[in-house]
């Protein structure tokens, strides 16, 4: 999943309307990184970043790159993480 670009080959935003179109595009997300992913979410709970696919992605970005804050996550609440 490549997001559209403009004329400049600026991305553009793909707009999405389901929870597993938003899966699937922080999957893509995380699939794409290449040196660093930080993620602004309340809970996580609607990410997917817990099954395999997630595990797998955010495991290959962790080993992939180097240094203390590869992957940065804010929540406003850790409730789903911690059950």
């Amino acid at each position: 999943m490549k997001p559209e670009a403009d004329a400049t080959g600026a991305a553009q935003a793909v707009p999405f309307d389901t929870y597993a179109a938003y899966r699937a595009h922080v999957l893509d997300t995380v699939c794409r990184a290449e040196h660093s992913l930080l993620i602004f979410d309340p809970d996580l709970a609607q990410t997917g970043l817990e099954d395999a696919a997630g595990i797998s992605a955010s495991a290959a970005l962790a080993r992939a790159t180097a240094g203390e804050e590869r992957i940065r996550i804010l929540l406003r609440s850790a409730e789903h993480v911690e059950r």
